[in-house]
């Protein structure tokens, strides 16, 4: 009898097996044919009404517990985006659904924060599919981005890059970006970067400048022209093109400022960042802090930035100008900001466009169209608790017009420069 048992119970842990085994095969050869064959049979037909709000109803409850920025926008534009719901839940029902939901986010007036293009999608998989095979946590970007119902809304016909090596290789080719040239003959040197191009592509920019910077290391002064910058990669400045200039560190620290929504939980799960509470914050040096830090956030991270000299830094003695215009944000706008708190250069131009102090946005999907969209996560502030967004970087001389003029000294930052250096133009 104890046999007989002994073989019954053999028999229902093989059958429970086979049955596993059953249902992870069925459900690999799912996953085999959705990457494999790119068929995604997923409705993309129009969306009710009742869809429509119900997307609504899921951008706004995102919005409203993860995003840093609503009372921010109250004051500086006079927009109560919380209280607008019901206008924009009425537009929805009427109008053209992808407009609408565009308008609504631009009511937000971050340049972080919109509805993602089909471009947009396809070259943050790229970026994000990198950064999750290294374990960042932006991989929870990825993972919004390679969602079937994602993948079928923007006609994207795989779930994942053909294969790693590819998408690297078409990364590693070199972009030409940068652009070098004196000024003043052997007096004042300039260096102009249009974008703040990742690692992978600055192949170029890198030997340019580095070989210029030899060639000018004893000049009177140096500008670097950055206007029309909407920034990049925060890499290019704090890591290569900072510590081949200057001869001594310079530091400061920031602060981001979160909210308690699910999005900010899963961001400090995924990036391994423990995040300190508001009720252990230090105010003492803070007083430009916005008052609804403390009302309405829950989570801070202190957030420290150094720019330390390479071995072979031509450490420039000179003067250091950054030109700066309303178009300079995002990463172009974080050196503006650290230019301004350490002193290293004299700020020349107008006032910035802000949002620079911080990381890459989160991205959410709607549920029902499948369109994605990208909002701030923190509230970035300087040393003395100035929101970045709301009082974007001033020069320390602001002129009035900050077109660009390739190659003239008719250029009114240029005209700037040159009465600083006591230079006759």
């Amino acid at each position: 009898m104890k046999i007989h048992n002994e073989n019954k119970r053999i028999f229902i842990l093989l059958l429970c097996t086979v049955i596993i085994l059953v249902i992870l095969f069925g459900g690999y050869r799912i996953y085999r044919n959705i990457t494999q064959d790119h068929i995604l049979n997923i409705s993309l037909d129009p969306l009710t009404t009742q869809e429509k709000i119900e997307d609504f109803e899921f951008l706004y409850k995102t919005i409203v517990e993860n995003y840093p920025y609503l009372e921010v926008n109250k004051r500086t534009y006079g927009i109560d985006w919380i209280t607008n719901k019901e206008m924009y839940m009425e537009r929805i029902e009427r109008g053209n659904f992808l407009y609408i939901m565009q308008w609504v986010l631009a009511e937000l007036n971050n340049g972080h924060t919109h509805i993602l293009s089909e471009d947009d999608v396809a070259f943050m998989r790229e970026i994000y599919w990198d950064t999750k095979q290294s374990g960042g946590w932006q991989g929870m970007n990825f993972d919004v981005l390679n969602h079937p119902l994602v993948l079928k809304r923007y006609n994207i016909n795989s779930t994942l890059p053909d294969t790693h090596k590819q998408m690297v290789q078409g990364e590693d080719q070199p972009i030409i970006n940068a652009v070098v040239k004196d000024i003043v003959d052997g007096k004042i040197a300039s260096i102009y970067i249009p974008q703040m191009i990742n690692d992978t592509k600055m192949q170029y920019d890198r030997e340019l400048i580095k070989n210029y910077l030899k060639e000018v290391q004893n000049y009177q002064a140096m500008v670097i022209d950055i206007r029309g910058n909407g920034g990049g990669s925060s890499n290019y400045w704090q890591r290569f093109l900072l510590p081949e200039i200057l001869g001594e560190p310079y530091e400061v620290t920031w602060y981001n400022f979160y909210k308690d929504g699910d999005y900010i939980k899963k961001y400090f799960q995924e990036s391994k960042v423990i995040p300190k509470k508001i009720t252990q914050l230090d105010k003492t040096n803070l007083p430009n802090l916005p008052e609804e830090v403390e009302e309405i956030f829950t989570y801070y991270t202190p957030m420290h930035l150094e720019a330390i000299p390479a071995e072979d830094s031509i450490a420039f003695k000179g003067n250091i100008y950054l030109l700066v215009d309303d178009n300079v944000c995002s990463s172009a706008e974080m050196l503006a900001a650290f230019a301004k708190d350490t002193g290293f250069a004299t700020l020349i131009g107008e006032q910035t466009k802000g949002d620079g102090i911080g990381s890459d946005p989160l991205v959410a999907i709607l549920p029902n169209s499948g369109y994605v969209f990208r909002f701030t996560k923190a509230m970035g502030v300087t040393e003395d608790g100035t929101c970045n967004e709301e009082h974007p970087t001033i020069p320390d001389y602001i002129v009035e017009d900050t077109t660009r003029i390739e190659g003239s000294l008719e250029d009114q930052c240029i005209q700037k420069v040159l009465e600083l250096e006591g230079i006759d133009n």
